[in-house]
């Protein structure tokens, strides 16, 4: 279950790739980014690609937090280091 920091809740679906990600094809971002920008840790916070749905259910935007388990994730600005 994702869960933001006011507590709403959505089960989704979650993915670990690394900065090879993907081996085949290309991944399309929105705002555009390089894979290793999205997934590196800022604040105390990994980067996640978020599905538009999603966002649009927990009325969520670029820069928010969201925990799933134990862990925190922002879904990052562009070009943030």
């Amino acid at each position: 279950m994702a869960r933001t920091g006011d507590g709403r809740l959505a089960l989704v679906e979650l993915k670990a790739v690394d900065g090879a990600y993907p081996m085949l094809g290309e991944l399309t971002l929105a705002p555009k980014m390089p894979v290793a920008d999205l997934l590196t840790e800022h604040d105390g916070a990994f980067g996640a690609a978020v599905d538009s749905t999603l966002l649009a259910r927990l009325d969520l935007k670029i820069g928010d937090r969201i925990s799933i388990g134990s862990a925190t994730f922002q879904i990052p600005q562009r070009g943030r280091h």
